[in-house]
C-alpha cells in the first residue's frame, strides 16, 4: 500500500511554458500509480480562495522551482514538500533560503546537489533528478527526407551586447570586478561561474563566507544568461559560416545580427512559438540542434524530448549525458570549440539516410526510460523511503 495517498501538485504562474505541461504528465502518472492527485494553478486561484486546511490533509507537495513555499510556510501543518529545480540554485538563492523541515530538493545536474550541499545547510534532502522527456499525442513517425525542416534550433535569446547593463544591475559593492568575471566566462565557454567568482575573490584577496558567496552567485546569476546568450549566437553562427542552413524559433533573433539579409540563405527565422508547437516542430524537424544550459554533470528537457520526437538530437554532452548515451549510435555529441567538425557530421547524416534511421531508432529506443512518467515513478519511491525513516 502506498505511504503517499495524496498529493497536491502546485503550478506556478509564471513558470516557463513547458513546465505547465510536465505538471499535467505528472498527475497523470501520480494518479495512475494510485495516489490522489490534485493540482493548485497559481495562475487561476487567489491566495485569499486557498483552503489552508484542505491543502494540509496532502502527504506530498511538488512543485517546480521551489514555487508555492510562501503558502507551503503557512501551513500549520506542513506535509512533505519535494520541489524540482530546472534552474541552477544560484538563480533561486531567495526561495532556497526558505525551506526547512520536511523537504526534498532535486537537481537536474549533480553539480547542483553539491551546490545544495555545501552551501544550504537548512535543506535536509537533495537529491539528483534528470529532466525527462513530454510524451506527445501519438503520432506516426515522418519519414526522414520526408520532414519539413533540416535542422531546428528551438531556443531564445537576449541582447548579447549588455555587458554594461548588466553590470550596472549588481549591487555597487561587487560591480568592480564584475566586468573581469563577464570576460573570464566568455573567454572560456566551458569554465563554471562560481568557480570564476571564486578565483576573482582569492585574486583580490577579498574574504568571504558561505552566506557571502551565495548571495554573490545570485547577484551574478545575470553573468550565466548573458554567456548562455553568447554562446546560442556562436553555435548558430559557427554552423553556417560552414554553409548549414538552421531553422531557429524562439523571442530575441530578430535583434541579432542574423536578421541580416546577408544570412537570409542560411538562416530561417520563425520567430516565437508556443510549447504546443515545439514537439509538432521537432516531429518535423531532420535534426534537433540543443544547446545546453551550463549543466556540466546534468540533463535539459528537450534532449529526451527530441530523441522521443523521432529526430536526430544534437547536443554539446555533459558527463551524466555521455554515461546514459552514445556518440554516434543514439545521439550526436559536439564540442562547442569544433564546430567545423560538427558540420562535416551533419552533412554526413543529411546524406546517409540507412545511418541516420540507425540512429533515430537507437534515440527512439535509449530516451524511452526518460519520461516524466518513469520520473513520477523515482520521485514517489523516494519520497516514501524518506517518509518511513
Amino acid at each position: 500500500m502506498r505511504k503517499i495517498k495524496k498529493i497536491l501538485i502546485i503550478k506556478g504562474a509564471a513558470q516557463y511554458g513547458v513546465l505547465r505541461y510536465v505538471c499535467d504528465e505528472l498527475m497523470c502518472a501520480f494518479c495512475e500509480f494510485g495516489c490522489i492527485t490534485s493540482m493548485l494553478d497559481l495562475s487561476h486561484t487567489s491566495y485569499n480562495d486557498i483552503d489552508f486546511s484542505h491543502l494540509e490533509q496532502n502527504d506530498m507537495i511538488f512543485s517546480f522551482d521551489v514555487i508555492g513555499i510562501d503558502i507551503y510556510r503557512m501551513m500549520n501543518h506542513k506535509p512533505f514538500f519535494w520541489t524540482f529545480l530546472v534552474d541552477p540554485p544560484f538563480y533561486l538563492h531567495e526561495r532556497l533560503l526558505q525551506l526547512d523541515g520536511n523537504v526534498m530538493v532535486s537537481c537536474i545536474d549533480r553539480n547542483h546537489v553539491n551546490y545544495i550541499d555545501t552551501y544550504y545547510k537548512n535543506i535536509p534532502w537533495v537529491c539528483f533528478m534528470p529532466h525527462g522527456g513530454i510524451v506527445s499525442e501519438p503520432l506516426s513517425f515522418i519519414p526522414y527526407l520526408k520532414r519539413l525542416y533540416g535542422i531546428s534550433f528551438l531556443s531564445s535569446i537576449g541582447n548579447i551586447n549588455a555587458i554594461n547593463s548588466v553590470i550596472d544591475s549588481i549591487k555597487y559593492e561587487y560591480s568592480s570586478f564584475a566586468k573581469e568575471i563577464i570576460e573570464m566566462i566568455l573567454d572560456d565557454i566551458n569554465l563554471p561561474l562560481e568557480n570564476a567568482v571564486q578565483s576573482n575573490l582569492k585574486a583580490y584577496n577579498i574574504p568571504f563566507n558561505s552566506s557571502e558567496f551565495t548571495e554573490l552567485m545570485f547577484h551574478f546569476r545575470a553573468m550565466d544568461a548573458l554567456r548562455r546568450y553568447y554562446k546560442r549566437l556562436s553555435l548558430v553562427k559557427s554552423l553556417i559560416n560552414q554553409g548549414i542552413t538552421v531553422n531557429i524559433w524562439g523571442n530575441g533573433w530578430e535583434e541579432t545580427e542574423l536578421a541580416n539579409k546577408k544570412y537570409s540563405d542560411l538562416v530561417v527565422l520563425h520567430g516565437n512559438t508556443v510549447y504546443t508547437s515545439v514537439n509538432n516542430i521537432m516531429h518535423n524537424s531532420e535534426i534537433v540542434l540543443c544547446d545546453m544550459p551550463f549543466f556540466y554533470d546534468g540533463s535539459h528537457e528537450r534532449i529526451f524530448a527530441s530523441m522521443q520526437s523521432g529526430a536526430i538530437t544534437v547536443t554539446d554532452k555533459s558527463k551524466y549525458l555521455s554515461e546514459v548515451f552514445s556518440d554516434n549510435d543514439n545521439i550526436i555529441f559536439y564540442k562547442t570549440d569544433n564546430i567545423k567538425l560538427l558540420a562535416s557530421r551533419i552533412r554526413v547524416l543529411q546524406n546517409d539516410v540507412g545511418k541516420a534511421q540507425n540512429i533515430i531508432d537507437n534515440a527512439i529506443e535509449a530516451s524511452h526510460q526518460h519520461t516524466w512518467r518513469n520520473r513520477a515513478i523515482s520521485i514517489l519511491e523516494i519520497s516514501e523511503n524518506i517518509i518511513t525513516l
